[in-house]
């Protein structure tokens, strides 16, 4: 632990630029990047679409979407997580605005009045950062929700993706599988999702390609699909019918992060740990006004 103290002084000698919107094109897809990646959006989706490793230029398929899944009324409770089946798609295409800097680069989108997201590529980092707001989850159909995050690509991960143990370790998964004992399919979406509290990630050995998804904070995780990642982002249940009989009526607004980055599966730890780390236990950022750097 320790601190590192910063003068702030004005300069007018500067070559930043303020961050402005870029108008985009309805019938054209758009993109931003910076040294490392280019990512590209969807005309059709306003969704992104492609990853670029500017190091290997390699291009990932990928896709980023917001779900949810709804429970099953027995079991509309905080401790169960027993989804009616499939999740389904908040909106098919969000609003998107564009906005670039000489130091970032945002796209802004709207899923709903209770979803939205910045996607931010700044310069000089290897990750896109991803911040979602979510809530409060509309339940005026009477029906709880359960949102995820959901990531599909084009490796081929043979069923298999990975969590951390505790922000340690790496532990595979494979899907409808557990090492040592033969697994009972009664639930197909709970029984395959696992605990992520700090990453997750799937990779394609022959495409030597790896996705990793850094957390701000513990959430569940699955793949449920070849190429597929996703993680729990919030719940509002409306029932608590077993448990101990609460409701997780949670009527509050959340602000989530999720870093994304794309490396070969033999470099990947090299970036993604010193990633999840400042994700998880960032700087606290404290100010003070002095007139001189001697009055300090």
């Amino acid at each position: 632990m320790g601190f590192t103290t910063y003068f702030i002084l004005r300069n007018s000698n500067t070559n930043t630029t303020p961050l402005r919107r870029r108008p985009i094109s309805p019938k054209a897809g758009f993109s931003i990047e910076n040294e490392f990646y280019r990512i590209t959006f969807s005309s059709d989706t306003n969704q992104i679409s492609s990853i670029l490793d500017k190091n290997t230029n390699k291009s990932l398929a990928v896709s980023q979407n917001y779900l949810w899944y709804q429970p099953q009324p027995e079991f509309d409770d905080p401790y169960n997580f027993r989804p009616v089946g499939p999740a389904k798609s908040i909106t098919t295409k969000p609003t998107a605005q564009v906005f670039t800097s000489s130091l970032v680069s945002e796209v802004v989108q709207q899923y709903s009045p209770w979803l939205s997201h910045t996607i931010r590529l700044y310069k000089g980092q290897r990750v896109l950062q991803i911040e979602a707001e979510v809530g409060p989850i509309d339940v005026s159909d009477g029906i709880g929700k359960e949102i995820i995050s959901r990531y599909s690509t084009g490796l081929n991960t043979n069923k298999t993706w990975w969590t951390d143990s505790n922000g340690d370790e790496m532990q595979e998964r494979i899907f409808d599988y557990r090492p040592t004992w033969n697994l009972t399919i009664d639930e197909p979406i709970a029984i395959n999702y696992c605990p992520v509290n700090l990453l997750t990630f799937i990779k394609d050995d022959n495409l030597d390609m790896q996705l990793t998804i850094m957390t701000d904070r513990s959430r569940g995780g699955s793949s449920l699909s070849n190429g597929q990642l996703e993680t729990m982002l919030h719940r509002r249940l409306l029932t608590g019918m077993t448990g101990v009989g609460e409701v997780l009526n949670d009527t509050d607004a959340i602000i989530t992060k999720e870093w994304v980055s794309l490396d070969s599966p033999a470099t990947s730890a090299r970036n993604f740990r010193k990633l999840a780390l400042q994700l998880s236990f960032p700087n606290v950022l404290l100010f003070g006004e002095q007139t001189t750097v001697t009055d300090w």
